[in-house]
């Protein structure tokens, strides 16, 4: 599922991918997971997928740009989920 609004999408400049830090509250599992986010024009956080997101290609050179995405996301600062108000936002680490 996607945590976007159709507000949120004309205001949609890009995407990339990201890696965020999850932990469950009930088992204190931690985990590290690659989504999609996706940044307004002024390049703030609007919103990103609620699920984890995998490599995908039609072709293996396609798989390997792909997988190009994800390494590159690995040397982002990890975001977390944080309850600002009442809506979630993601924050760096």
């Amino acid at each position: 599922m996607l945590n976007l609004n159709l507000n949120g999408l004309s205001r949609m400049k890009y995407w990339n991918h990201r890696v965020i830090y999850k932990k469950d509250k009930q088992t204190g599992l931690e985990s590290f997971e690659i989504h999609e986010v996706y940044y307004s024009k002024k390049g703030k956080i609007e919103s990103w997928t609620e699920l984890a997101v995998a490599p995908f290609g039609e072709t293996k050179e396609i798989l390997k740009k792909e997988l190009k995405y994800f390494k590159k996301a690995l040397k982002q600062p990890i975001l977390v989920e944080k309850l600002k108000g009442k809506k979630n936002k993601l924050v760096e680490l």
